[in-house]
Order: structure tokens, then C-alpha cells, then sequence
């Protein structure tokens, strides 16, 4: 699925965008399948104790019981370029959708490969990106630090176990907006530095994380 030239730019680059994957009539579908399953799995910010107040919500717990969210799984286009990416069949490990309200707070820089946790702690993964609506200046980009997930970092160590290298922080410099759009598919690797922007619109600002 993935040409030469896109498999070159993911692995120097740690991220790839497919323009447009995901039609329009299947957001719409996602849209009606969130309207029906609120994101209420809890607050990811302190401040927002009763949603839809300014904050940064999830939907985790029931993203995968809903039809008009499960299709999205099996999805040609995110599971053929997930399996190129992994050379190997895929297997789905979280399925996340984030919502963003407005006036909601962005996130500092990080990455999300996380030892300690089953999710995040596997040596090969990557995310699949699928905004609802475009990650501009008012909702808030989705920046990444090109380059940053380093996969020379990743080694044989003295166990069985690979190991990886302490992740070098990225300059404030380092991260660009890749322009993300409604129906886009960002594929992302899990040592990619990146960051996002409040959302300063009056819209929510939804995104599904895989």
C-alpha cells in the first residue's frame, strides 16, 4: 500500500500523513457514534471537572461496542499502512478518541512510549491519527518534532529484551504544524516528540487516537 518514497519519509521523518484517507461520509458515521457514547471515561485535566467544560476528555471504555465506532478498526487504508509500517499484521492495543473542548488546554512536549504501562510499553508500535476536524490555529495543531523518535535509540541490551535510550528532548524550534485535516490518517511513531495547541475555537475539537 505504502510506496517506497512514504516508507523512506515515516522512518526518517517518525510520522507519515495519507491526505484524505478517511472519507467524509465515514467521519459523519464516527461523528454520530461519539454523539451517542460521550467521552466520559474521565478527565484527563483537573480543571474540568463536569464535561463540556474547557478541558481534554476521553472515550476508551466503550469505543469498540458501538458499530458506527467499531468499523473504523478494520479500516483498509489504517490497517494496510499499519502493516507496512510494522511488517507484520497489526494489533490493535487501544482505541482512544479525545475530545478537546473549547478553550480546553494543549499538551507540553512528550512522547508516548511508556515502559512502565501495557499500553505504550511495546518496542514496535506506532499511532493512527484521524482528526474530525481540521487541526488549525483556532482549534489547536498537532505539532511533531520531525525526526525526534530517533530509532537508533532502540538496541539488543544485555537480557533477551531490547532496551531503549533515554528520549532527547526536542527545541521549541524542532516542532512544525504538519497541517492536519478533517478525514486525514497521521501515522506516528511511539518515540515521536510532540506537542498540542489549546483549542481557542467555539467547536470541540475530536480526534481518534489508535
Amino acid at each position: 500500500m505504502l510506496d517506497q518514497a512514504q516508507m523512506q519519509q515515516y522512518n526518517e521523518q517518525g510520522y507519515l500523513i495519507l491526505k484524505g484517507a478517511i472519507t467524509n461520509e465515514e467521519i459523519h458515521r464516527l461523528e454520530r457514534g461519539v454523539a451517542n457514547n460521550p467521552p466520559l471515561d474521565g478527565t484527563l485535566d483537573p480543571n474540568a471537572p463536569v464535561y463540556p467544560a474547557p478541558g481534554r476528555y476521553t472515550l476508551a471504555a466503550q469505543s469498540a461496542r458501538d458499530p458506527d465506532l467499531a468499523f473504523i478498526i478494520e479500516h483498509k487504508d489504517i490497517v494496510g499502512a499499519a502493516r507496512d509500517i510494522l511488517d507484520d499484521d497489526p494489533v490493535l492495543t487501544a482505541y482512544v478518541i479525545y475530545d478537546r473542548t473549547p478553550e480546553g488546554a494543549g499538551l507540553p512536549p512528550h512522547h508516548d512510549y511508556k515502559r512502565w504501562r501495557p499500553v505504550g510499553s511495546s518496542m514496535h508500535w506506532l499511532f493512527t491519527i484521524v482528526p474530525f476536524c481540521d487541526f488549525d490555529e483556532t482549534t489547536g495543531p498537532l505539532y511533531v518534532a520531525p525526526g525526534s523518535h530517533r530509532t537508533d535509540r532502540v538496541h539488543n541490551g544485555r537480557t533477551p529484551c531490547l532496551e531503549v535510550d533515554p528520549a532527547i528532548r526536542p527545541t521549541d524550534a524542532d516542532f512544525i504544524d504538519p497541517g492536519l485535516k478533517r478525514g486525514d490518517l497521521l501515522l506516528m511513531n511511539m518515540h515521536l516528540w510532540h506537542r498540542a495547541a489549546p483549542n481557542r475555537s467555539d467547536k470541540h475539537r475530536v480526534g481518534l487516537f489508535n
